[in-house]
């Protein structure tokens, strides 16, 4: 941002649209000074609002007078400033979705970027990604690790990963662990060029309600973790496949496996799970269940909303 020692700024936006300074600006964030021009921006967008608090949004409020304020030449530039987008990004301005899988474009993202403002993305959903792109800033959260369970190569179409996913936070749950987001959901659908695509998880699964069901950390809680301590975690892990062809009626003797475990991580894995084929089990039909894993209820809306249309809401 320009710095405090240049006389020149009265306020500083995020963009809203483009690099250009004839930009619209997003008032989620600003850095202002408190000179009279600023005021003035401020008073007459107040007034504007109280004399019609429901029949405008306060964003367009301001938009509009920043405007009109440019064009009196009280407000040009560089007295009123549109940050770079690359630096000072918005999630409505690039496709987070697929950044949010790879973690390589997780560190190209944050080399070439100073914030990232988490807007269009909705309650829990938020910290679930600001934690998976490393911008959370919590020592003990790392140093002080739960025990996790980890749940690897779920895939299919939504019905069946959002089954995956529910009964992984089940096992979360019987076993007093904590649940791991998958960087990635394998995700089927007819609609996709190769009719697979990487997706995160949490445009499957509902994250309040996994919330509900259990304790969790992100995807990247390992690569973050290693900021803070070098301290190693065993663990230990199981295939769920292999599992399940020795399943017997004795639903008791079947969960202890998941009980046992003394690892740090327990790493389950859902490659070459038949989900189709267990779904009406008892194990996996009162599982799902007891998770009370719901899907994603946002995610239509985010996608709604977001004017640049970033990441598409596919439901297969």
């Amino acid at each position: 941002m320009v710095p405090l020692d240049n006389p020149e700024w009265h306020i500083q936006f995020q963009s809203d649209q483009h690099n250009l300074q004839n930009s619209e600006v997003n008032i989620g964030w600003y850095w202002a000074r408190p000179t009279s021009t600023v005021r003035d921006l401020f008073v007459r967008s107040q007034t504007w609002w109280s004399q019609n608090p429901t029949g405008f949004w306060d964003q367009r409020i301001m938009n509009s007078v920043r405007n009109a304020m440019i064009r009196e030449e009280s407000l040009n530039f560089p007295k009123s400033i549109v940050l770079n987008l690359t630096e000072y990004k918005s999630t409505m301005s690039f496709d987070w979705t697929e950044i949010y899988t790879n973690e390589t474009l997780i560190d190209s993202m944050n080399q070439e970027g100073v914030i990232v403002h988490y807007t269009m993305i909705f309650g829990l959903t938020k910290i679930v990604v600001a934690k998976q792109f490393g911008h959370w800033m919590n020592q003990t959260y790392y140093t002080q690790s739960p025990r996790i369970l980890r749940p690897v190569n779920i895939a299919g179409n939504t019905n069946d990963a959002l089954d995956q996913l529910a009964f992984a936070v089940y096992l979360s749950k019987i076993s007093n662990r904590s649940f791991m987001w998958p960087n990635a959901i394998q995700h089927t659908c007819p609609q996709y060029v190769n009719g697979t695509k990487y997706r995160p998880p949490i445009l499957i699964a509902d994250v309040q309600s996994v919330d509900n069901a259990v304790p969790w950390v992100e995807g990247t809680y390992f690569r973050n973790r290693q900021r803070y301590t070098n301290v190693p975690l065993n663990s230990t892990s199981i295939l769920l496949n292999a599992a399940f062809e020795q399943y017997t009626q004795s639903t008791s003797s079947f969960l202890e496996r998941f009980r046992t475990p003394d690892a740090d991580v327990l790493t389950i894995d859902f490659g070459g799970f038949d989900i189709a084929r267990w779904r009406n089990s008892a194990v996996v039909k009162n599982g799902v269940r007891e998770a009370g894993v719901t899907e994603c209820h946002d995610c239509g809306l985010m996608s709604h909303i977001n004017n640049l249309h970033v990441f598409d809401h596919v439901v297969c």
